[in-house]
């Protein structure tokens, strides 16, 4: 398996490579999680070549926080403590 700095180069240039002539900004969205290996990704030489070369400005933006897996018993949700829970974050009703 490849370092994700190394995927999240692949991915750029797949959809850079493919990138019609009026494209003027390349915006890569991703996870918050994923933010730090798809800017390491959007700044390293190969990707600025291309981009240089296209006459495209590229930049990675933060479309999401990462999602939360969240297990709870049958208990803790009958008895409402999985409800308590998600208000308290903020993701309940």
């Amino acid at each position: 398996m490849k370092a994700p700095i190394e995927q999240a180069k692949e991915h750029i240039l797949q959809y850079l490579m493919t990138a019609e002539s009026c494209v003027k900004l390349f915006i890569v969205p991703c996870l918050q999680r994923d933010y730090e290996d798809y800017s390491r990704a959007m700044n390293s030489a190969k990707i600025q070549q291309e981009l240089k070369k296209r006459g495209i400005l590229g930049r990675v933006e933060v479309v999401s926080n990462e999602p939360e897996i969240i297990i709870a018993t049958i208990e803790d949700a009958a008895n409402g403590r999985l409800d308590n829970y998600l208000r308290k974050r903020g993701l309940g009703h």
